[in-house]
């Protein structure tokens, strides 16, 4: 904020929120465990997201330790979407040009349950849609978005 006003540049956002929803009851979540690995360039980049079943949480693991903060507080997510994206490589140093307007397979993943769907950009907007084109509601709390290669390997664990 303090940014925007130094510059003198507009504070005020004009955007419809992502829909949001409470979490499912306690009894309604499936058992902790599950995991969703997302394997980046090397085993020391691969992200694990590890659900917690009381806490309602996915807790992000970087390589093989969790992802903390710099005071040491463990990062943690209510919900995690995974956007697919097409990626091409433009030069010899491996540098990418990533779609982000075009659309795509996407996961949202909250209360410890996959909902399978795509994500489409309107109005400037990303939207996260099952396959009937309603949104996906994403639980309330914290949210991470992890864009991805169409040819990036998921894992989840059950």
């Amino acid at each position: 904020r303090q940014f925007s006003m130094d510059r003198d540049i507009g504070t005020a956002a004009e955007f419809s929120a992502w829909p949001r929803k409470d979490d499912a009851p306690l009894a309604d979540r499936p058992d902790s465990g599950r995991a969703i690995k997302i394997k980046f360039s090397t085993p020391a980049f691969a992200v694990t997201y590890r659900y917690g079943r009381a806490a309602n949480r996915y807790v992000r693991w970087l390589g093989t330790a969790p992802h903390r903060t710099a005071d040491g507080a463990e990062l943690a997510a209510s919900t995690v979407v995974v956007q697919h994206v097409n990626a091409v490589v433009t030069d010899d140093v491996g540098r990418r040009e990533v779609s982000t307007q075009r659309g795509g397979a996407a996961e949202v993943y909250a209360d410890g349950r996959a909902q399978v769907g795509r994500w489409q950009v309107r109005e400037g907007r990303t939207q996260w849609l099952s396959g009937d084109g309603a949104p996906l509601a994403l639980n309330a709390g914290p949210t991470w978005v992890e864009v991805v290669d169409a040819t990036a390997v998921i894992e989840v664990a059950q």
